[in-house]
């Protein structure tokens, strides 16, 4: 993921945080930013020195490794003046920073309600400032719309497994299977008993992704997901017709695909 989890930042997007002045005490020198690749200045520890929210701990290792809170971990980098965060399963993310290099007043209203977070390094008087940018803030805008859309498609594709299930139990005379099996050739069956209108002659879509659905033999069936708004994001469920236990996902498998 990045820096912060992706949660941390969609909710503190979501509250608009806004700082007041907070002052730090620090080695009594002039403020001094750092710019360039501060990739060896950000390496160690950094605990959170004030923000209204959960991010409490940053730990960047010097190999491009680190971990938040003590137990998430992550991989990083430095590139424009942003540190990227990338944690497994998660897009990768970048906020903003500067790095000051000692002080004692940092003025939070230069940066305003885009300030996301204030860190002090362990045994340094270092203090670092991470924040959205106009361009951070659009790649959080596009982040969260694609977590939008991935979110529902694994709605619909969850309602369809289960929806398909009950296919397979239904008798034949309420439109169902009757726990005969699936085939190429009722198919079309199974996606007209989950009100779509669909002949198998291609891929049928609702307002969330276009959906396809192929046959893995008389009790499995995937159903993969493109969404219509970012074709990147696929995401499919292979079902068992027969249901399952809990621990298996009750039968309905999802899973994103390249990712």
């Amino acid at each position: 993921m990045l820096i912060i989890k992706n949660s941390y930042v969609r909710e503190a997007m979501k509250k608009r945080i806004c700082f007041k002045t907070i002052l730090i005490i620090a080695i009594s020198f002039m403020i001094v930013a750092c710019s360039g690749n501060d990739t060896g200045k950000l390496v160690g520890n950094w605990e959170q020195l004030s923000g209204d929210w959960e991010l409490k701990t940053i730990v960047f290792n010097k190999d491009g490794t680190g971990m938040i809170e003590g137990s998430n971990q992550i991989t990083w980098r430095v590139e424009n003046n942003r540190i990227y965060f990338k944690e497994r399963g998660e897009d990768e993310y970048a906020l903003a920073y500067t790095l000051y290099k000692s002080g004692n007043e940092l003025n939070v209203s230069i940066y305003g309600e885009r300030l996301m977070g204030v860190l002090r390094k362990q045994n340094s008087g270092q203090v670092l400032a991470l924040y959205l940018d106009a361009e951070a803030l659009e790649a959080q805008e596009k982040l969260q719309a694609n977590n939008q859309a991935r979110n529902a498609i694994m709605s619909d594709l969850m309602q369809f497994g289960v929806q398909s299930q009950a296919w397979h139990r239904t008798p034949t005379t309420m439109g169902g299977s009757g726990t005969a099996g699936l085939t190429a050739t009722t198919l079309s069956q199974l996606t007209a008993f989950i009100n779509y209108d669909w002949t198998g002659a291609g891929p049928f879509r609702n307002s969330n992704a276009i959906y396809t659905f192929t046959v893995n033999g008389p009790t499995e069936v995937t159903i993969l997901g493109t969404s219509i708004h970012n074709n990147s994001i696929r995401v499919q469920a292979v079902v068992n017709l027969t249901g399952g236990t809990a621990d298996q996902n009750y039968g309905i498998d999802i899973s994103e695909l390249d990712r």
